[in-house]
């Protein structure tokens, strides 16, 4: 509520200046609009491409693409995929590269995914 009282202010505000100003507004398309302005303002990146010769990702997203269960503490690499925790850190202390990308990556890099 608080968020969408905020942008009709800032709306409101920019609005005027144009007005007063006498300018076009399409210099001002940036401002996000709408309930849902901040969701969808930026679009989503694409994931990395995989390495020929990485591992494959399987065709569930659930499963961990080392181990082909259901991902356990699930985390991710630098490279943004996600594995078992266990998984990834003991791929990555070995080889020090994303399985899926061969991309570098250290220990440091991994993040744990916590769900709510």
């Amino acid at each position: 509520v608080f968020q969408s009282i905020y942008i009709s202010v800032v709306r409101f505000a920019f609005a005027y200046i144009l007005e007063s100003a006498n300018l076009d507004s399409k210099w001002f398309r940036f401002i996000p609009t709408g309930a849902n302005a901040g969701h969808n303002a930026v679009p989503t990146p694409l994931p990395p491409r995989p390495s020929p010769r990485g591992v494959d990702v399987p065709p569930n997203p659930m499963l961990c693409p080392l181990c082909h269960e259901v991902r356990k503490n699930p985390a991710v690499a630098s490279s943004g995929f996600a594995f078992c925790f266990s998984c990834i850190q003991q791929y990555v202390s070995e080889h020090n590269e994303c399985p899926v990308t061969c991309i570098p990556c250290n220990v440091k890099q991994i993040r744990r995914i916590y769900q709510a």
